[in-house]
């Protein structure tokens, strides 16, 4: 007998976890969706991504001006331990962060792709299908933060959706249900309370209870004006102390949702239907007035789209909507 001498299949090498924040800039020459690209690999490794120069100082000093003559009468949440104010119900604040910052297609692709909810099951007449619906408007909140303010507690955005995640090795689509912007509108520095994370914390086992005091893997998002993160819900994360004297921290924050959640901001009280009903299609969508496939939101049988928006279509067509018309028509 014979034997064949053949070469050993080295074993995969096992990613190590990252220890930074990556970044991309914006201003790249290679192109809006190679910048995606780039921003949802670094997401899904770490968490989180600095985008740099993502807004013009235009559009910053528009959304500035806009939402001034608001944060004097503004408060802060009542669990929040800061020195400043949480300004919320923007959409109409500010017409440029509604259209130029929420409208982002950076992150409009960015959130899509990771929090579209998809679903598969079987329906009506032995008609088996998959459902697609991308994600909603959780939030929009404007964090001031002056100074002397402590840090604040590390946590996950995605407790307020009861969401909870075992470990994992590496990134699984669908692993997440919350994804979030934050933009600077003044410099975020370490001393004036920047955002602080450690990355790879999205694939913890959320069992695990969160680190205390000033842990090495802590890594601070220092920003620009016009600079922005975007990360994931379940990135353990938190503002830090302004310890400086005369340094009033601005980030500009919108969160984003699975559709099928209940949104943590209510638009539906928040905004007036004659303040929505001037909101453009897209934007009456993203805040709720649409189905969350199959069958889920309607208003007295109806696509709720069709009481701001009479024009529209109606997305509920024999209750599963023209996709359940077509996989019957298959059959």
């Amino acid at each position: 007998m014979t034997f064949t001498k053949t070469e050993a299949v080295p074993a995969p090498t096992k990613k190590s976890p990252p220890t930074e924040l990556p970044e991309v800039d914006a201003r790249s020459q290679c192109g809006q969706d190679a910048l995606v690209d780039q921003i949802i690999e670094a997401i899904s490794d770490a968490g989180v991504c600095i985008v740099r120069n993502i807004f013009s100082p235009e559009i910053v000093s528009q959304i500035l001006e806009d939402l001034e003559p608001y944060v004097a009468k503004t408060t802060q949440f009542d669990s929040y331990n800061a020195n400043g104010c949480q300004m919320t119900g923007l959409l109409t604040k500010s017409e440029t962060y509604a259209h130029k910052v929420v409208g982002n297609y950076l992150f409009q692709k960015v959130h899509n792709y990771f929090i579209t909810a998809r679903y598969r099951c079987w329906v009506q007449e032995g008609v088996q299908m998959t459902f697609e619906s991308p994600p909603q408007l959780n939030s929009t909140v404007c964090f001031y933060l002056n100074p002397d303010s402590p840090d604040q507690l590390l946590h996950r955005d995605d407790q307020i959706h009861q969401h909870w995640n075992g470990a994992a090795s590496e990134y699984v689509l669908g692993r997440d249900a919350v994804c979030s912007m934050f933009a600077a509108l003044t410099p975020a520095t370490r001393d004036n309370g920047t955002t602080r994370f450690i990355p790879g914390s999205h694939l913890w086992d959320y069992k695990e209870p969160y680190p205390v005091g000033q842990d090495p893997r802590l890594r601070y998002a220092e920003l620009n004006p016009g600079d922005c993160f975007m990360m994931l819900g379940s990135v353990v994360h938190a503002s830090s102390a302004n310890t400086t004297t005369d340094q009033r921290r601005v980030l500009i924050s919108t969160h984003v949702s699975r559709s099928n959640l209940r949104a943590e901001e209510n638009h539906f009280l928040t905004y007036s239907l004659e303040e929505v009903k001037k909101f453009p299609l897209w934007l009456q969508q993203f805040i709720g007035y649409t189905v969350s496939k199959p069958f889920c939101g309607w208003v007295d049988k109806k696509d709720p789209l069709r009481l701001v928006n009479p024009k529209a279509s109606d997305a509920l067509v024999s209750g599963y909507g023209k996709e359940y018309l077509e996989a019957k028509g298959a059959l």
